[in-house]
């Protein structure tokens, strides 16, 4: 049988808990990204480059999301990191949603700090090798 390279062996539950949210958020974006799609279907004119943009968008997020979640599963710093920066640009993005008045904002805005406060934690950095 063979061990890891460093302890833990099991992966913890906050790091476990952050990549269970990244395969949920991964999971909502292409589900967003699929209405998306349908409704670029009945758009037309000017409108049609927005909402192109606003499916790449959240389809990409989506794959981050993933990367991010398979990456931190193989003990991977760069996937750590990347995926409290993104958070952290969700932060910013749910905040400005919030102030214009976009209530739902809550749950995103809480989401990703949460997802930030279990990477940033000393179990997580430790499972990928930064502590």
């Amino acid at each position: 049988m063979s061990l890891p390279a460093s302890p833990p062996y099991e992966m913890p539950g906050k790091t476990r808990a952050a990549v269970i949210i990244l395969w949920i958020g991964a999971a909502l974006g292409a589900v967003l990204g699929l209405i998306a799609m349908r409704a670029l279907g009945s758009v037309s004119g000017p409108d049609t480059a927005i909402v192109t943009l606003l499916f790449a968008l959240v389809l990409g997020g989506a794959l981050l999301n993933a990367v991010c979640a398979i990456a931190i599963q193989k003990r991977q710093n760069w996937a750590r990191i990347t995926a409290i920066v993104l958070c952290a640009i969700g932060v910013a993005g749910q905040a400005v949603n919030l102030l214009t008045g976009d209530a739902s904002a809550v749950i995103g805005l809480g989401l990703n700090i949460v997802i930030i406060v279990l990477l940033v934690s000393w179990e997580s950095k430790q499972w990928c090798g930064a502590a």
